[in-house]
């Protein structure tokens, strides 16, 4: 066994000692796709969605001589009938580009190290594309003689076939995009590893057909864009915009979660698991032959370790996302406001290139917190939102640290907004709501009722945590402006707030009571806020009254 060529099922048996979700079912997808123009599968998602398990499962299942019948039978592809029609019968080349860099850069260190002791004044240099292919090429000669290897990677593939009389080749790339994500600059690096993809999966020649039954590319970014086309275009492509009939595999299905909920032995372990609190932290991810989608990961470190929680930061920097949501593109930073307020944002994903370089315009930029897991993607209403409270801390710490001031302060000010609201501070309620409506106006909106309630929406954006938010809500007599109304379970105190330009400040309270506004919610049984707010078009200067009811 190699670490390239039939690297065996180790890997895949130690993911199976655990707790293990079967997604076994995904190789039934790739089966009934082998050998048909359909064989070379794309999938992106994001980081820690399960892309190097289902990569570790194919090359365990694949695998010529890995004897993993007994691996395979109790999981849902046990029960498929064509199980044992491919079961091993094919040479597995499996490249985790990750791990192949850092092979590359341990070489490369060794070389510099020699090249001082022989006091030479010149490093040698290794090419990544050339070493991917030394490495390859090296393993199938030690496996098959030296004969095989021809004087092109290409011809090393088919040379191994023919000398397997026609056992075909299954290809697997972990981390397939990983020059794009992390050298975003090297065009000349990007153009010399496409053009080996091409050369080995163009159908054109019929040489694909030849020497691969299928091929199965794992990434976070989908296939790179070239006038708008893709830079290898052989490939069926499953992302998180449209996963197709991946959708069941991009994470954890709502019924995956509940019968976790439901094991004994989690339960033994997690009594107090909760479906609800699972659902509020990891869910949000949806697509429409699947519906909602968790992110397997966090789910399975909240139940190990007992805590609801974000998990994010143990898989990718707050710094990623901070730098893309600094990106100096129109109109972002306002945007941004609003996802964290729970509103939905209008996108159009077409143009996106698919690369990591900073992008030009609004589109652009939602759509690769997309294909990164911040954003989840409503494909019908064509619209972006955060997907859950995992991801909305993420956006939260990174506000935080925004080295834009005006952000990171009106987001410090707005995690006090609720605070102070709950301790009736009016002043301190007043200059946060004067301050956020400075930040986020245009001035010639600025006098404008309509944008004063905008403002406040986006001041309390921290609501969602606590509060489901209704707006223009019947109650009483009439209609009130907005109400806060606390999530089941939650202490929190019920806030309905009544909004008035250039009004004395009892006129928002007095509405409130006059129009009885209250009644709406005399089962409730908690305490409830009546928060007035007002401003002055001429001095700009805001007032608020608090009342308990």
């Amino acid at each position: 066994m190699g670490i390239y060529l039939n690297p065996g099922k180790d890997k895949f048996q130690s993911i199976r000692k655990k707790k293990y979700i079967d997604k076994s079912a995904l190789i039934s997808c790739v089966n009934a796709n082998l050998d048909t123009e359909d064989r070379l599968f794309l999938v992106s998602r994001p980081r820690r969605f399960g892309k190097s398990y289902a990569a570790a499962m194919l090359c365990a299942y694949y695998g010529k001589g890995n004897r993993a019948k007994n691996l395979f039978k109790d999981l849902e592809i046990g029960k498929s009938p064509d199980f044992e029609k491919h079961l091993g019968k094919y040479d597995v080349i499996y490249v985790d580009m990750t791990s192949l860099r850092e092979e590359m850069e341990e070489r490369l260190n060794v070389l510099r190290e020699e090249t001082l002791r022989s006091g030479k004044d010149q490093v040698p240099q290794t090419d990544f594309i050339s070493f991917l292919q030394e490495r390859i090429s090296a393993e199938i000669s030690e496996a098959y003689g030296p004969e095989i290897v021809g004087e092109l990677f290409r011809d090393t593939l088919l040379n191994m076939v023919r000398h397997n009389r026609g056992r075909k080749i299954f290809w697997i790339m972990d981390e397939w995009d990983l020059f794009f994500r992390e050298d975003e600059e090297d065009e000349s690096l990007h153009t010399r590893y496409l053009s080996m993809l091409r050369g080995l999966f163009k159908t054109s020649d019929g040489y694909t057909e030849k020497v691969f039954a299928g091929a199965y590319l794992t990434g976070i970014i989908p296939m790179k864009k070239v006038k708008g086309h893709s830079a290898v275009s052989s490939f069926q492509e499953y992302t998180m915009l449209d996963p197709g009939m991946m959708g069941d595999f991009v994470g954890f299905t709502e019924k995956e979660v509940q019968n976790l909920c439901a094991d004994p032995e989690i339960i033994k372990h997690f009594p107090e698991i909760s479906f609800s609190s699972l659902k509020e932290w990891y869910d949000g991810y949806s697509f429409p032959q699947t519906g909602s989608v968790y992110n397997p990961r966090a789910v399975m470190m909240a139940v190990s370790r007992r805590d609801y929680r974000s998990y994010w930061a143990e898989t990718a920097s707050y710094e990623t996302l901070r730098e893309r949501i600094e990106n100096p593109v129109d109109g972002l930073r306002s945007a941004v406001i609003s996802l964290m307020a729970g509103k939905r944002i209008p996108v159009f994903v077409e143009s996106f290139s698919n690369e990591m370089q900073m992008a030009q315009n609004l589109d652009d930029a939602f759509t690769l917190l997309i294909h990164l897991g911040y954003l989840a993607y409503d494909a019908a209403e064509r619209t972006v939102r955060i997907p859950n409270k995992e991801i909305r801390e993420e956006f939260a710490l990174s506000l935080s640290k925004s080295s834009d001031l005006d952000s990171a302060r009106m987001f410090t000010n707005a995690r006090k907004l609720l605070q102070s609201t709950w301790e009736g501070d009016q002043e301190k309620v007043a200059q946060t709501l004067e301050l956020a409506h400075l930040l986020n106006t245009n001035p010639k909106t600025y006098n404008n009722e309509e944008a004063l309630r905008s403002v406040i929406k986006l001041a309390y954006y921290t609501y969602v945590d606590y509060y489901i938010r209704v707006e223009e809500l019947p109650a009483g007599k009439g209609y009130a402006d907005l109400v806060f109304i606390p999530k089941r379970g939650s202490d929190k105190p019920l806030m309905l707030i009544e909004l008035k330009q250039d009004k004395a400040l009892h006129t928002a309270i007095d509405q409130i009571k006059e129009r009885q506004y209250p009644k709406a919610f005399e089962g409730f049984g908690g305490k409830i806020l009546l928060v007035g707010v007002t401003y002055h078009s001429a001095s700009k200067k805001h007032e608020c009254i608090i009342e308990t009811l």
